[in-house]
Formats: structure tokens, sequence, C-alpha cells
């Protein structure tokens, strides 16, 4: 018989011997994966909301209501080369038109606001899309004292509140991998302890006729290693499962400005769906490879 058949029928055998410990090894990867992997989807669709609010965060350049056609040129000259320069992706110019068009609409539950407006009255604008929120002041900058120019407006408290949530939700997801994958490797570790515990005289036999330590521990990597794959393979499952969920119930409410720039993906879930099949078999070989260091010393 070779070594791989000896390997594979030790394999098998401890599989089959220790088929409580097995099941328990595997449902706990499974269950620990699937956090993660749930984990990482709704990270990721969490980063391309926030990613999209913040290309939807305008930066307006209000000019005077009495602005003369000279300082109007200036102006869009100025924009235009922000949009050269990468510093905007795009811009609209509203008109005293597009202007009262959108009071009437923002104030469109409040007639007496409305009545209030008059055409032209309102002052006109540059609507500017930035490519970065990072570069709103040197944007800014761009029309500071610029004659003609009433003001220069950048939501930026709502820019820097969107981007400390983000990097707080970044450490969160990240200590949630870590915590998750800490205790799958406990478990393991422990399962994998108890399955070479009732097999110790046997370990202590072949390592008193001279097998040597890899010769012992191919079984038991191999066994942490089905183990960990059979309960990731479980995990993908359930990764698979949330994107359809998330996605159908992000469809369904897709007509809320805010929820829409939030999507998942099924890239999302491959990329994760990947990333918890290599943990889950690391997990597995790295468990038993711990799980097996005290009866080695013989």
């Amino acid at each position: 018989m070779s070594k791989f058949q000896y390997f594979l029928r030790e394999t098998w055998i401890s599989l089959r011997r220790n088929l409580m410990m097995t099941l328990a090894g595997v449902l706990t990867i499974a269950v620990s994966m699937s956090l993660l992997g749930w984990a990482l989807l709704v990270r990721n669709m969490v980063n391309s909301g926030v990613d999209g609010i913040r290309k939807e965060l305008d930066l307006d350049v209000y000019l005077n209501v009495d602005v003369t056609p000279t300082q109007q040129a200036e102006a869009q000259s100025r924009v235009e080369k922000a949009k050269s320069d990468g510093l905007i992706t795009d811009f609209e110019f509203l008109d005293h038109e597009k202007t009262f068009a959108a009071a009437q609409e923002l104030f469109k539950d409040d007639p007496e606001r409305i009545a209030s407006i008059k055409l032209g009255e309102l002052p006109q604008s540059f609507r500017t899309k930035l490519s970065d929120t990072k570069v709103a002041g040197e944007v800014a900058a761009l029309f500071e004292g610029l004659p003609g120019v009433r003001a220069v407006r950048f939501p930026e408290q709502i820019a820097k509140t969107i981007t400390r949530v983000a990097n707080w939700i970044q450490v969160l997801f990240l200590v949630i991998v870590i915590v998750l994958g800490a205790a799958a490797l406990f478990l393991v570790v422990n399962t994998i302890r108890l399955a070479t515990y009732a097999r110790r005289r046997e370990i202590e036999v072949m390592k008193l006729v001279g097998a040597s330590n890899w010769f012992v521990r191919v079984p038991f990597m191999a066994e942490g290693v089905v183990q960990g794959a059979i309960g990731a393979g479980v995990a993908v499952g359930a990764v698979y499962g949330l994107q359809v969920l998330l996605g159908n119930s992000l469809a369904r409410i897709q007509d809320n400005s805010l929820v829409k720039t939030f999507e998942v993906t099924a890239a999302d879930a491959r990329l994760a769906s990947v990333v918890v099949l290599l943990l889950g078999a690391a997990i597995g070989l790295i468990g038993s490879l711990l799980g097996l260091r005290r009866f080695l010393d013989v």
C-alpha cells in the first residue's frame, strides 16, 4: 500500500470513527465562516453605499443675482478648467429658469413660499460633481474672491461624517473577522485534540517504532482540511443565500434616494466565498497542527 493510500484510509477512518466530533468541527466552521462571509458581504454593500453617497455630494458655485456676462464667463472657464484638471467629473449650469423650477419642487408643500419667489430673484449657479470629496477645498479655492461669485457651498460636515462612519465600519468588520476566525480556530483545535486523545496510544506506538512526526501528522492534517473545506462549503451556500436576499430587498426599495447607492452583487458573493473557502481550509489545517503538538512529544 502506498503512503498516499495509507493517508487517505487513515483520514477516512478518523473521520468515521470520530463522527460526532467531526460533525461538531464541521458545524463550528460552517457557522463561523457563514458569519464571516456575511460580514464581508455586508461590508462590501456598506462600502458601495458610502462611496455612492460621497459621489452624490455636489459642490455648488453661486453667482450674484446681478452677475455680468463677463463675470459669468470667467466663472464658467474656471469650472471647465477644474474639469480638465480632473478635479470634477461633470458640471451643470442652473440658470434662472432651472433655479426657479428647482425651488418650486423643493417647496412644493409650501404654496406661500413658492408664491413669494419670483423668476430671476434666485442666484444662478454651477453644480459640480467632484472626482473625490478630498478635492473640495481645492475646487473652492478656484473661486475665492472671484468677481460675480456669491458663495461656494459644499456639505463638508456630511462628507466628514460619512468618512468617519466608513472608517469605523472598516474597524468593526476587521474586529469581527479576527474574533470569528479565532473562535473557529479555537474550536477546531479542541475538536482535533479530542480526536488525537482518543488515539494517543496508537500515536505513541507509531512514534516508538520510528514513524516521523510528519507521517503521524498528515492524516490529522487532512482531517482538519476536510472539516474546514466542508464547513466552508456550507458557508458559501449561506453567503449566496444572503446575497440573493439582500439584492431582492434593495431592489424593492431602490426608489429611496439614500438606499439606491447601496448594492450587493454576485461578484461580492464570489469574493466572500473565496475568502471563506481559503480561511476555512486554513483554520482546519492550523487547528489540526496545534491540536497534535502535545501528542508528538514521546
